[in-house]
């Protein structure tokens, strides 16, 4: 809590410096973990607009973390929305290899890793399956 408590101090007073991209995407996760899913949404549905075309790769992690919110809440329309994201995503990675790996490290130091193959899309945090998309 006291590492959220740094990263909202952030979001309020900081919003033009170099923090404030994980400061928002900390937000996202801090409130997924508590489970309050609508302010995890709707902070990194905010990420995403702010920061997506910067970072792809906190991009593709926040748009795991919203299709986990959508598997949850079983809202199909936006499971297929994301998952064609994600996807797209996975189209642009793979033209010239059939495995790609993708590392991050959160604000809060949770390891993650996505796995993009042919024919599906692993997101593992702290080495356990988050989700999986095939197609």
């Amino acid at each position: 809590d006291f590492a959220y408590m740094h990263y909202r101090e952030i979001l309020r007073n900081f919003t033009q410096t170099k923090y404030h991209e994980k400061a928002l995407f900390a937000k996202g996760e801090y409130f997924f973990y508590i489970p309050d899913y609508p302010q995890a949404k709707m902070a990194l549905e905010t990420y995403l607009q702010e920061y997506a075309d910067r970072n792809p790769r906190g991009k593709i992690f926040a748009l795991a973390y919203l299709y986990k919110i959508a598997e949850i809440q079983n809202n199909q329309e936006e499971l297929k929305r994301l998952a064609d994201e994600i996807v797209s995503f996975k189209q642009l990675s793979l033209v010239f290899k059939d495995h790609k790996e993708l590392k991050f490290i959160s604000p809060f130091q949770r390891q993650s890793n996505a796995d993009f193959y042919i024919d599906k899309v692993e997101f593992f945090i702290e080495d356990e399956l988050f989700i999986k998309i095939t197609y």
